[in-house]
């Protein structure tokens, strides 16, 4: 999680295992002060198969 942009300052990482069906994850981020942009990257191994599913985020 990055603000700003992808390349923009890292607000929170997540390292999520493969899993035969759905999971919870949690993250702490830092929130930074002001109004900015969210932008997630998502990265796996290079092959055919999806990468992953995601349902929803919610944010505290």
């Amino acid at each position: 999680m990055a603000a700003d942009s992808l390349g923009g300052r890292e607000l929170g990482h997540i390292d999520v295992e493969a899993a035969a069906g759905w999971q919870t994850v949690h993250a702490r981020v830092r929130a930074p002060r002001g109004v900015h942009a969210l932008y997630l990257k998502f990265e796996g191994p290079t092959s055919d198969a999806d990468l992953l599913s995601l349902d929803w985020l919610q944010f505290r």
